[in-house]
């Protein structure tokens, strides 16, 4: 709200398509007060919602209508989707809308009137994706910072078809590489110098290592119900005490002696 009052966007009479992840009843209550309609979906978890509408079981193509003042409220069942609409600009009710071949179906109006308002976004984020340098990510704010550097380049790089009479011009992808290249400059990073390890250096490291020798005391009834062997959970394990020349991880462990061992190991290292 902030972005578009700074703009000068508010108060011109413009429409909104607006995504469900930002829309919301107050929001399009705050819009229309400042002379600005919108559309768009909202998720059923948002406040301000009516329950009614949206706990009500609908058939294929039907819909449930709710107003409050300017706000439109649409619940559309569309095959195994449910979508809740939301519009201060159109009225309720279904409109025929030309298909394949020349047919007419009934749309409910908000619906044409989202599609109709939402293509260019679609197009501009179909036009993205192409070549968005996105990788999955634990942060949020990764995703953000890739997706706004992202339209940036996408924006330059129309703005350099409008206004370059060259020809012939780059594609998009050379006109990438061309803005990765003035942004690194003569940057050249360091080559990181990888070395494996010889085999003495491996026979040394397992010489080094030492097994916990066999702390369990012998005795003819050592095998009993406290002394049995026990599968760790998923991704644990632990060192075995077996006797190993080398080191050995295991997923198994006896839950008597508290230590890790191998199901072969089991056996002799509780044997008298």
């Amino acid at each position: 709200m902030r972005l578009l009052t700074a703009c000068g966007f508010l108060n011109r009479g413009h429409h909104l398509g607006i995504d469900n992840y930002f829309s919301s009843p107050e929001l399009f209550f705050d819009l229309y007060d400042r002379g600005t309609t919108a559309t768009g979906t909202v998720r059923a978890n948002r406040k301000g919602l009516p329950k009614q509408a949206i706990k009500k079981k609908l058939r294929n193509n039907e819909t449930a209508e709710r107003r409050k003042g300017p706000l439109l409220c649409v619940v559309y069942k569309d095959g195994s989707k449910k979508p809740i609409l939301l519009s201060t600009a159109v009225a309720g009710g279904f409109q025929p809308v030309a298909v394949r071949r020349g047919e007419q179906v009934q749309k409910p109006k908000v619906v044409v009137k989202y599609n109709n308002t939402m293509g260019g976004v679609d197009l501009s984020d179909a036009r993205l994706y192409k070549y968005l340098s996105e990788r999955r990510t634990l942060k949020w704010t990764l995703k953000v910072a890739f997706s706004i550097f992202g339209r940036a380049v996408l924006n330059s790089f129309i703005l350099y078809q409008l206004n370059t009479t060259d020809a012939p011009q780059l594609c998009r992808l050379q006109y990438m590489h061309r803005v990765v290249q003035s942004l690194a400059g003569n940057y050249h990073p360091p080559k990181a110098v990888v070395r494996r390890r010889t085999l003495a250096e491996i026979q040394a490291a397992n010489e080094n290592f030492r097994v916990a020798p066999a702390q369990h005391p012998p005795g003819p009834a050592v095998l009993g119900v406290n002394h049995r062997m026990r599968k760790l959970a998923v991704g644990k394990r632990r060192d075995c005490v077996g006797g190993h020349d080398r080191r050995v991880r295991t997923s198994y462990e006896c839950l008597g002696c508290n230590v890790g061992l191998c199901p072969e190991c089991f056996a002799d290292y509780h044997r008298t």
